[in-house]
């Protein structure tokens, strides 16, 4: 997983495809303010990004948000991901948030994510080359992106 020692950022993919992290599914959480607390977030951690998708799979959980860990010795490296679901208390992205603009270090979960975390594990994940950006202006950024 991610090195501890600081050379590590993250990638965070929110996904807000048709059962996901839409007010249609979710009409009581404020997915614009979850958006924005993450893009402070991001900010605050040196090369992490936060890009919104459309469908990143796992559908039997809604709200979800994979956290891609890499290592910034060795660029375009992916040294793990952490997956998170059910994000729909203004707590539980305030913990995200908080984890990330922290260092997002995958061993040092806060009570509050490890019960959102989860493993996709038989669920089918939407692979890399075929995940769609909903907004490329989206694109939120600490200090690097790459497309």
């Amino acid at each position: 997983m991610a090195d501890p020692t600081g050379t590590s950022t993250a990638t965070l993919l929110a996904c807000r495809g048709c059962c996901c992290g839409t007010a249609e599914k979710h009409p009581g959480v404020d997915h614009d303010g979850q958006i924005e607390r993450l893009m402070v977030a991001v900010a605050r951690l040196a090369g992490a990004r936060l890009r919104i998708t459309d469908c990143l799979g796992p559908c039997a959980r809604s709200n979800v948000i994979a956290v891609r860990h890499r290592d910034t010795a060795t660029p375009g490296v992916r040294v793990g991901t952490t997956w998170f679901g059910d994000l729909l208390e203004t707590a539980d992205t305030d913990a995200l948030a908080a984890w990330v603009a922290s260092g997002a270090n995958p061993n040092m979960l806060p009570a509050r994510l490890i019960a959102r975390r989860f493993e996709p594990g038989e669920t089918p994940v939407t692979p890399d080359h075929e995940i769609s950006f909903l907004d490329r202006r989206q694109d939120h950024v600490g200090v690097d992106v790459d497309a």
